[in-house]
């Protein structure tokens, strides 16, 4: 059938990749919204997958075409096919996705803190920008966060996400699905949940 068709060609495709090409694909596709080479590094990168060899291991999945570049707003950005990415997802043990999980929340928070910081100066546009362009990778941190419940700096980074988003206004990117998050603190509910139905 065509399904196994792709299957198989995906399972061709990853078994020409290096060890850390592998490792590198699984760990990318917690991106849903596509990513530039500098978040990839500060997302995927730790003592078992360098900087140096992130970058190295990028190069050779674009190759690949396991990664697709793209130029946007003048710089290159990279993504995955869906089919490409549920793949490579589903080859990250739970600790790895966890792990991954976390330091795109981080590194989602810290994006739009610092946009909400320069919403009123003339880097606005630049900063607002950057949260546009990952608009999804911020819902699915988000969702997964919501998910998690029970970890603090999920809470805290929610906190700082929530409360940016609410500075800046209507221009925020996008909804989550509402849910019940129990171990949340009751004012951290109220604000997500206001967000989320907007």
């Amino acid at each position: 059938s065509r399904h196994r068709s792709l299957q198989a060609t995906i399972d061709w495709s990853y078994e020409l990749c290096s060890e850390a090409e592998q490792l590198l694909w699984s760990r990318l596709s917690v991106f849903v919204g596509g990513f530039d080479m500098r978040t990839a590094v500060q997302v995927c990168a730790d003592d078992e997958l360098p900087e140096g060899l992130v970058m190295e291991a990028a190069g050779g999945l674009v190759a690949k075409s396991v990664v697709i570049r793209e130029a946007d707003h003048g710089q290159a950005r990279f993504r995955m096919l869906e089919s490409i990415r549920e793949y490579g997802w589903g080859k990250l043990p739970q600790p790895g996705r966890d792990r991954v999980n976390a330091r795109l929340l981080q590194w989602c928070s810290r994006i739009i803190v610092d946009s909400a910081e320069h919403w009123y100066g003339p880097e606005q546009l630049t900063k607002a920008t950057v949260v546009q362009q990952n608009r999804g990778n911020v819902r699915a941190a988000l969702e997964h966060a919501v998910a998690s419940r029970d970890d603090a700096a999920s809470v805290l980074a929610v906190d700082d996400v929530v409360g940016s988003l609410e500075r800046m206004g209507p221009r925020n990117p996008g909804t989550i699905a509402s849910q019940r998050m129990p171990n949340f603190s009751s004012s951290v509910m109220m604000r997500v949940r206001c967000w989320a139905s907007r």
